[in-house]
């Protein structure tokens, strides 16, 4: 089994992320290929049957412009059978705080897709150390999920 991670990411805590997960899979002896979004379109992601998306928040807690032909593409696609778990980071200073995990989360629901752990929205202003222990429980509960799938 190959998971796959697709992440966009401006600042960096995106892809801290995304490796910190990627990390945690190689260490329970998972196959991963991390990705930025520019390097696959939706049809690639879908080669995957367990998928990890990730997306900052942008404005008014819009999907990261990277992963606009993803999200466009995935919402008009039958998901059904994929595993997927949506992380993203955003500030809690602002109103919609990670809004793009919320409707990644929503949009694969809508086309079939089963979200195996509920999504994780990191702030960026959080400590490595707590991040890293987040998105282990994160990543743990998807491993989890996968098995009773």
């Amino acid at each position: 089994m190959t998971i796959g991670i697709v992440y966009a990411t401006m600042g960096g805590s995106t892809e801290q992320l995304a490796s910190f997960i990627k990390e945690y899979l190689i260490e329970k002896g998972i196959r991963v290929e991390l990705k930025e979004a520019f390097e696959n379109g939706a049809e690639d992601i879908l080669r995957y049957e367990y998928i990890f998306l990730g997306s900052y928040t942008w404005g008014d807690g819009d999907v990261a412009d990277e992963m606009l032909d993803i999200y466009d593409t995935l919402e008009t696609m039958d998901l059904t059978g994929k595993l997927f778990g949506v992380f993203g980071s955003g500030d809690t200073c602002y109103e919609e705080f990670a809004g793009a995990v919320d409707m990644f989360e929503e949009m694969i629901q809508k086309q079939g897709g089963y979200l195996a752990v509920p999504g994780l929205k990191a702030d960026i202003d959080l400590e490595e150390m707590e991040i890293r222990k987040q998105v282990n429980l994160f990543t743990e509960a998807f491993l989890e999920a996968a098995k009773v799938k």
